[in-house]
C-alpha cells in the first residue's frame, strides 16, 4: 500500500468530514506514574468531532458542551502517552482508532531545551503502525514552537506556535496597573480573569516560499480548513495531538506536579 493511498484511507476512516476536533483530556484517564524524578505521567485523550461547535466557545464551555451532549457528540479516537520523567521529556503517543487499531505513532527520547542549540531532539517522525513515514516533527524550541512537514510533499508544513500576547498577559497588565488606584479592587479582578483566560496559538501553512495565515485557536482545538488534501488532514490531526500530549507532560514546577489537566 503506497503511502499517499494509506493517508487517504486513514483519514477518510478516523476523520470523515470532520471539519474541527477537540481534545478532551478526562483527568480520571491521566495518573501520575512516579517512574523517576519529578515522576512519568500516562494517560489518554479523547478526540471529538467539534465541527457542530460555535467556533467562538472558551475551552470551558466547549468541555461543557461536550459533557452534556453525551453519547450525542462522535468521538473519533484517542490518544494513549506515556512519559517515564518530565523533567527529560520523554514521550511516547499513539493515535487509536475507535476499533483499537493504532493509527499513527511518535517516540520522542528527550525534550528540546529552551534555546535552539540546547540539547534534544529537534526532528521526529510521526509513523504508520508499519514503521512508515506519515509527517515529520520539526521543533522551533520546546513544544510551544513546532513545525510538522508533510510526508513526500517538499516545502510543504504546517507551524504551530503560542504568541506571547495573550489574553492572560492583557489582564495581568490590568491587574498591576489598577492594583493601587483601586485599593486592590482592580488587581483582584484582573488577576482572577488571568487566572481563567484560554491560552491560543497560532497556525500557519507553508507551502514553498508561500505563507498562509490559518488565524488561531484554542491549544486542544484542531481546524482543518487549510488542508487541501487528506495527506495534509492527517498531517494536523498528529500536530494536534503532539501539542496536547506535549502540553500534558511538560516539566513541572514542583515533585508534587501532575501535569496540566484540561
Amino acid at each position: 500500500m503506497s503511502n499517499d493511498y494509506r493517508h487517504q484511507t486513514i483519514s477518510q476512516d478516523f476523520l470523515g468530514n470532520s471539519s474541527r476536533i477537540f481534545f478532551l483530556n478526562d483527568e480520571s484517564n491521566v495518573k501520575n506514574t512516579n517512574l523517576i524524578s519529578y515522576g512519568g505521567i500516562d494517560g489518554s485523550v479523547k478526540i471529538y468531532d467539534a465541527s457542530s461547535l460555535p467556533k467562538d466557545l472558551s475551552q470551558k464551555a466547549m468541555v461543557k458542551m461536550i459533557n452534556d451532549a453525551g453519547d450525542k457528540m462522535s468521538v473519533l479516537g484517542t490518544v494513549r502517552f506515556q512519559c517515564e520523567s518530565r523533567e527529560m521529556g520523554d514521550l511516547k503517543l499513539d493515535i487509536i482508532s475507535p476499533s483499537g487499531d493504532v493509527v499513527l505513532t511518535m517516540k520522542r527520547v528527550k525534550r528540546l531545551g529552551v534555546l535552539w542549540l540546547a540539547d534534544g531532539e529537534k526532528e521526529i517522525p510521526a509513523t504508520f503502525s508499519d514503521g512508515t513515514t506519515a509527517a515529520i516533527l520539526h521543533f522551533k524550541k520546546s513544544g510551544a514552537d513546532v513545525e510538522i512537514e508533510v510526508a513526500g510533499e517538499k516545502g510543504l508544513s504546517f507551524r504551530r506556535w503560542t504568541p506571547s500576547w495573550q489574553a492572560q498577559t492583557k489582564w495581568l497588565l490590568f491587574a498591576f496597573l489598577c492594583f493601587l488606584p483601586t485599593a486592590g479592587i482592580g488587581g483582584c479582578f484582573g488577576f482572577y480573569k488571568a487566572s481563567s483566560a484560554d491560552v491560543v496559538q497560532q497556525m500557519a501553512k507553508h507551502s514553498g516560499e508561500t505563507v498562509i495565515d490559518l488565524g488561531t485557536s484554542l491549544e486542544n482545538v484542531i481546524t482543518f480548513e487549510g488542508a487541501s488534501s487528506w495527506k495534509e488532514k492527517l498531517t494536523l490531526l498528529f500536530l494536534g495531538a503532539f501539542v496536547v500530549t506535549d502540553k500534558l507532560t511538560e516539566k513541572p514546577v514542583s515533585h508534587h506536579s501532575a501535569g496540566n489537566h484540561f
